[in-house]
């Protein structure tokens, strides 16, 4: 995360109301973490930065190696 990328303090208080009165730190960072990565996804996505469906279709194919 750079500087420059945000995440709004209502999302984290969404996080904060939705999560159960006792949690770790870990779960809390998290959660915090991974809402922080969909965001900017969506605005990577937003922007046409991210990668096309074929793309990632071949990295993937890469990845799966039948048994």
């Amino acid at each position: 995360m750079t500087s420059q990328e945000v995440l709004p303090k209502a999302a984290v208080l969404r996080i904060l109301e939705d999560m159960p009165d006792a949690i770790t730190f870990e779960e809390l960072m998290d959660r915090i973490v991974y809402l922080f990565k969909v965001e900017r996804g969506l605005r990577e996505s937003e922007q046409r930065k991210g990668k096309t469906i074929t793309e990632i279709r071949k990295e993937l194919k890469k990845w799966h190696k039948p048994a």
